[in-house]
Order: C-alpha cells, then structure tokens, then sequence
C-alpha cells in the first residue's frame, strides 16, 4: 500500500480521489490538505511515499512546492492533478512523476502508481537497510492509519488483536507478535508470551511486590512484566546495551 496524501484547494476533488482510490487499490490515503502550507506539515508528521498534488493552489503553487521536494534527500513521488494540459511540460520540469488531468479517472490513477511505485527513491526509503518497514498500518475510528516504528514503546496481544503502545496510547495492530519479533529482531525483544518491547525505549527493570519484575519504558508509566521463562534473556539482552 502507498501511504498518499492529496492537496487540493477542491473539495470535490479531494472527495473524488478518495473515491477512485477505493476503486484503484494499492493506496492508503493518509491525509489531505487545501494548500502547501498544510501539505507541508502532513509531510513532517506522515512521511508519505506519494503525493497527489493540485497544481493551482492558494499561495505557494504546487510546482514550486514540487521543486523544493525534488531537492531532499529521499524526495516522495508527486502526481500533478490539473484541469489544464498546458501545465504538463512545467510539472515534469519540476520533478512531477506523473501528471493526471481533472476529473482524474481510475485507470489513468492506477498506471501513474504503478510507475511511480517503480522509480521513488521515497518508496525505497521506507523500508531499513535490512528491509524492514518504517511504518505499521493500524485500525483507528477514521479507518486505516500509520504509525511510525519508532514511535512504538511496546507491542502486547489482547484476544484476537495486537496492541501497539505509544506515548499516545494504544493502537489496534492487524499484526501477530511472532511477525512482528522476526521482522524487527534487532529493535524488539520478547518479554512474554504476549509481549515485545522496543529496546530502544527500555530505561531498565522495576521490581514488585509479587516478586516479578516489570518494563520501564520512556514516556510512559506501566510497562509489560517479565515473565519467569524470559528473565534471563531479557536481563542478558539489557545488559549488553
């Protein structure tokens, strides 16, 4: 799935994208905004592989949005969306990777995702050097969302569902610990049967009245407990950070 963001000033063109994107598939829509102002910060906060981007916008216009873009690093795919051909020729000089004229339809969408879901330097980028994912995808109230790796204090699984902890609060995860723990073996490591903690987080072991000992973890208060069978790898794994 390519995590997207839409900016448009349009209502009805934001209404429209989301509703071929339910057509298309392919592509989790993460966020939207009306200008580049908004767009800039959906960016900070989300990271998107792609961006679906009007080309007429209030303020700062999509094409100089797109030529500040073009300059990172690891720069997302853009995907101009205009109602005039006579931009196309400005929108690829700016760093466009595709260019769809308005009312967008659904298999001129889909073409321009899956060549950009070829060449982004940004899709590369969301994965480690190992291969592993930066982003989980998670259920919330307004449907699927993303939630950064780093973000994650611990994972636990609650019935049927895996709980991912953030300072925030907690996340339903459409992911079993098993998967979780051999794809992020070097962040993650098993405290309980039902339970994966981020190392990078873990500020140390707190021992209670009952005699176990319980996760401290930065940025919140009650972490997992220890179980017996996992307390001396835990202690063993802790000690050599």
């Amino acid at each position: 799935m390519l995590r997207t963001i839409i900016v448009d000033d349009e209502a009805l063109s934001r209404k429209h994208f989301k509703h071929i994107a339910e057509q298309v598939g392919g592509m989790l829509l993460v966020g939207e905004a009306v200008n580049v102002v908004e767009a800039r910060e959906l960016y900070e906060r989300l990271q998107p592989e792609v961006i679906i981007l009007d080309i007429r916008l209030p303020g700062t216009s999509g094409l100089d949005w797109a030529r500040e873009l073009s300059d990172l690093p690891c720069p997302p795919a853009v995907i101009f969306s205009s109602a005039y051909e006579s931009h196309a020729l400005e929108a690829f000089r700016s760093g466009g990777d595709g260019y769809l004229l308005k009312p967008v339809r659904p298999d001129l969408l889909r073409d321009a995702l899956a060549k950009v879901s070829k060449g982004s330097r940004a899709l590369r980028s969301a994965a480690t050097p190992n291969g592993e994912r930066r982003f989980l995808t998670i259920k919330s109230r307004r449907g699927l969302t993303v939630l950064p790796i780093e973000d994650v204090r611990y994972f636990y699984a609650d019935q049927k569902y895996v709980m991912a902890v953030t300072e925030d609060g907690e996340r339903v995860l459409d992911e079993a610990l098993r998967h979780l723990e051999t794809e992020y073996s070097d962040a993650l490591l098993r405290v309980h049967r039902n339970s994966l903690v981020t190392i990078e987080h873990v500020m140390g072991l707190k021992r209670l009245n009952s005699g176990q000992y319980q996760v401290e973890l930065q940025g919140i208060e009650g972490g997992p407990v220890v179980s017996r069978r996992h307390l001396s790898e835990v202690r063993k794994r802790l000690s050599s950070m």
